[in-house]
């Protein structure tokens, strides 16, 4: 079912069948594995088991890389920005632990885990559950954007369990997240700055 009301929360199980070369990620707070179908193609299963709306639903198929942080966080991107991305969200680890602190909450799936798309993605960020799109527009060699990082995983922390009933009522989900994710920067980078 895909309604298109974000007061309609579901759970979903998703089988993404890919060529071999690349991936298919999904946000999905358990990946299940992937299967060599033996001819060119191979099938990722993953399985969402906290309900969310269905506009934070996200499907990410191409060639990523991915690069761990710790158990918890890690960052996917394309082969050409893995290195410049994975330098630029270092300090993701100790974001998502202020950001925890701050709020006294662990993140909902245990982890968090952005992925950096190519130049056609429109938007800073998108919060779906775990897999977060970033613009690389945020990857700018300096830190300096880290705060749409913040603005996102706050999404995942708090708004995407919550999440407005209507569409007229964004502004509510929006606003808690700009405010929330101010507290966090404070912590990391003192008031002055955020």
């Amino acid at each position: 079912p895909c309604p298109d009301s974000p007061g309609v929360k579901f759970t979903c199980d998703a089988s993404v069948t890919v060529p071999t070369n690349v991936r298919g990620l999904f946000s999905a707070n358990h990946w299940l594995g992937r299967v060599d179908n033996g001819d060119g193609t191979a099938t990722e299963r993953w399985q969402r088991d906290r309900r969310y709306s269905a506009y934070l639903m996200g499907l990410l198929v191409g060639d990523y890389r991915y690069r761990g942080y710790d158990e918890r966080c890690g960052i996917f991107a394309l082969p050409e920005m893995i290195d410049r991305a994975y330098t630029e969200f270092a300090s993701l680890p100790a974001i998502m632990a202020a950001t925890e602190e701050v709020f006294r909450k662990k993140m909902p799936s245990g982890r968090f885990t952005p992925a950096v798309l190519p130049e056609s993605f429109p938007y800073g960020g998108m919060e779906y559950p775990v897999l977060t799109f970033l613009s690389p527009l945020i990857v700018a060699g300096d830190g300096s954007k880290l705060e749409v990082v913040i603005h996102e995983l706050v999404h995942d922390l708090l708004g995407n369990d919550v999440t407005n009933e209507s569409w007229s009522d964004l502004w509510i989900n929006e606003g808690f997240t700009v405010w929330a994710a101010q507290r966090v920067a404070e912590r990391l980078y003192g008031v002055e700055r955020a």
